[in-house]
């Protein structure tokens, strides 16, 4: 198939029926207006895929046990909250918009890996870096990167996988479920110390899994000139390394110095920087962007939207 140079924008409107009406930081606004945004500024310089690819099931296994799975299928029709901890909230329509979400990731991934776009944004919600294999947590229900990850190793038999986590907080379930391989390198900084405890430097993988977890805590108040120079001096060099066949990208936008949640001060022009040099370290590389977390709901749009800008730019560059 011919390479076509074009970005694709990944969304359901379905989504914001999570937690719709729940007095909760994670709010639909997050997504609604964010693509809102990106309909208005971007209707004729990506595409717009409004899709209701739900995962299937034996894709999700390939990540989460199956009990877990059935457990959260178990709330598909709550009529008031449950909490699966303090944080993580399921509600009504929940479950379907965790099953949509993962499905949105993976279907993304898809086209990509096709040809048929050259990299994609997914506005993903429930997030879900927190969720391991057999637990909820941090507003998480399903792993969304780690879902479409297992799915591109079995589908496309790919063994060089790489997500980029640049979240403010540790993506503690990514890092959980691919500890012991070396198919899947997890590159992550974060605010440290910081929710949820996790990311310590010298996690680094076990078994076969040794050197393909990558952790870079980062002090509070870091802003663009200390992330530029991580990304440039350290995830640049190893993803070169590595030579992916494909990136995600855990792509949180909380660490911008305007979130409630984050110590950060990013700036929309950091956060671009930080996708230019991902982008640049693998020219060759299939790349999927989905979003965690960035809690903001009037700063993040814009956020994302300078982030899709260097997605497009880089559809410009010749191949």
């Amino acid at each position: 198939m011919e390479q076509v140079n074009k970005t694709g924008v990944f969304y359901n409107p379905f989504l914001e029926k999570h937690l719709e009406g729940v007095p909760h930081i994670e709010q639909p606004l997050r997504t609604r207006n964010t693509f809102d945004k990106l309909k208005k500024l971007l209707d004729a310089r990506v595409e717009f895929f409004i899709s209701d690819t739900r995962v299937d099931l034996d894709v999700l296994e390939l990540t989460h046990d199956r009990e877990y799975i059935d457990k959260i299928l178990s709330l598909s029709n709550v009529e008031s909250e449950v909490f699966l901890d303090p944080d993580t909230v399921v509600a009504r329509n929940s479950v379907e918009c965790a099953f949509l979400s993962a499905g949105l990731v993976v279907e993304a991934a898809q086209k990509v890996m096709s040809g048929e776009l050259t990299n994609a944004f997914v506005l993903s919600r429930p997030p879900g870096h927190h969720a391991t294999k057999n637990r909820a947590m941090g507003f998480c229900l399903f792993n969304n990167v780690a879902v479409a990850a297992n799915f591109l190793i079995k589908e496309y038999n790919l063994s060089r996988v790489a997500i980029v986590d640049f979240d403010v907080h540790h993506g503690n379930g990514t890092q959980d479920i691919f500890y012991d391989t070396d198919k899947v390198l997890y590159i992550s900084t974060h605010q440290f110390p910081f929710y949820p405890g996790t990311g310590y430097f010298n996690q680094i993988g076990i078994k076969d899994g040794i050197g393909f977890t990558v952790n870079l805590p980062m002090p509070s108040g870091a802003g663009d000139e200390d992330f530029a120079l991580v990304y440039e001096e350290i995830v640049y060099r190893i993803l070169r390394k590595f030579e992916p066949e494909f990136i995600i990208v855990s792509a949180g936008f909380d660490a911008h110095f305007s979130d409630p949640l984050g110590g950060m001060n990013l700036t929309d022009l950091g956060f671009r920087n930080i996708a230019n040099i991902i982008l640049k370290s693998s020219p060759n590389s299939k790349v999927v962007f989905a979003l965690e977390g960035g809690y903001n709901v009037d700063v993040l749009p814009g956020t994302v939207y300078t982030v899709i800008e260097e997605l497009i730019a880089t559809t410009s560059e010749p191949v």
